[in-house]
């Protein structure tokens, strides 16, 4: 397939016409997911249940919870103020932690 447009519907519209058009013989699999802002939607207490099933010993786990303790970010408008939700922007365990949070789903 053509690499296509990141504009998200621009660039489904041109995957399906593409598959549409393939021979009815070939098999094509494909999974859209957008993983855009997932570092904001963490819940905290589920990503350290789920550190604390991968079996890190207790003093690698302390720290990751001190790490997630007292950390939030949220938003607000009006007066109205958000969940308090996410791990800390911009940390080299970032990435980490969201691939312990979403492996259970990949």
């Amino acid at each position: 397939m053509e690499e296509s447009s990141l504009k998200a519907t621009h660039w489904n519209v041109n995957n399906a016409y593409e598959v549409a058009h393939r021979n009815v013989m070939d098999q094509v699999d494909v999974i859209y997911t957008d993983f855009s802002k997932a570092f904001d939607s963490f819940d905290h207490e589920l990503l350290i249940s789920k550190l604390n099933s991968v079996g890190l010993g207790s003093s690698l786990m302390n720290l990751m919870c001190s790490y997630l303790s007292g950390r939030s970010q949220f938003v607000q408008v009006l007066g109205v103020i958000s969940t308090k939700i996410g791990v800390p922007q911009g940390s080299v365990l970032g990435p980490l932690m969201f691939t312990v949070f979403i492996d259970d789903i990949v």
